[in-house]
Formats: structure tokens, C-alpha cells, sequence
């Protein structure tokens, strides 16, 4: 994943993290199905720029679950929107000093609009890619996490 955190005052998704869990697909139609999924995001922000007057880092780690509706448009490619559910197990500042737990000052509860788009690459493998954005503010100061997650898709079953 590729994170920011809007109303931080810092531009550019510079905070990478691991994204991994699993995904059932429900038929619908020939074209539409439904998606649910459990997954681990790590999220957050950070300086870039270590000769700036600040420095921090924000590092939220998530429980995630999308729900998602999927519409093939052709054979390999497929388009995805939905909401997410995520919730915060933790959440850690550095300004300079080391890792400080911030959990308890941020909301736990972060639900997001998701849109992506998936495309088959073989029988049983896929790549994913889809951006989030919290519809609540994260706590007091006004943050709202924005995110890219890519993802590589392995398929029991066929991917069918």
C-alpha cells in the first residue's frame, strides 16, 4: 500500500506498507459479483525530506474489511466499488523521538469509499489495484486517511 493522511499538510502517498489477507467472490450475473474480504492494511504518512524543521512518521495498522461489487467488463479486466470497514489495532507517531502509541487518541473506526479494478493475468492469478478514502475524520486534528493498495491475487479453485 501507498498511504497519505489528508489535512496533515503533506502531499505525495510517501508511506508504504504490507497489505495481505483473503477474499471470497459471490456470481451475481455473467457480469456482477459480490466481494467480501478481511485484510491487513498498514497505513499512515511521513516527512520526506530529512533536512526539513519536522519530521514525523504516522503508523496505523488496520483490520480491513471491503465489501465490494465487481462488474467484468471484458474476460481479464474488472472493475470494483464499494465500502470498507476498517478498524485501527494501532497507532504510533515518531517526531523525532522514537515511537509514541497514539491509539487511544484516534478514531478506531474508519469506513472508506474503494474503487479499483482487477486484471486476470492467468487461471489462478490476478493483480488488483484500488484507492481508499475515509469518509470520517480520524480524530480531532482533521485527518482522513488516503490510500493506493496493490496487490498480487493467487485463486483456489480457478479464480472461477
Amino acid at each position: 500500500s501507498a498511504s497519505q493522511i489528508d489535512g496533515d499538510g503533506l502531499g505525495g502517498f510517501d508511506k508504504a506498507g504490507l497489505v495481505f489477507g483473503g477474499s471470497s467472490n459471490f456470481k451475481i450475473t455473467d457480469k456482477f459479483s459480490f466481494q467480501p474480504e478481511i485484510l491487513w492494511v498498514q497505513k499512515g504518512s511521513k516527512t520526506t525530506s530529512k533536512d526539513s524543521l519536522m519530521f514525523f512518521k504516522w503508523r496505523l495498522n488496520y483490520v480491513s474489511v471491503p465489501v465490494l461489487f465487481n462488474y467484468q467488463i471484458q474476460p481479464k479486466f474488472t472493475l470494483q466499488a464499494g465500502l470498507t470497514a476498517d478498524y485501527l489495532i494501532d497507532g504510533k507517531l515518531d517526531s523525532g523521538g522514537g515511537f509514541i502509541d497514539r491509539t487511544d487518541e484516534i478514531e478506531r473506526f474508519d469506513p472508506n469509499y474503494t474503487a479499483g479494478f482487477e486484471y486476470k493475468i492467468g487461471d489462478n492469478f490476478s493483480a488488483n489495484a484500488r484507492y481508499q478514502y475515509s469518509f470520517k475524520w480520524l480524530e480531532d486534528l482533521h485527518f482522513k486517511n488516503s490510500n493506493v493498495l496493490v496487490t498480487l491475487r493467487f485463486y483456489l479453485g480457478g479464480g472461477e
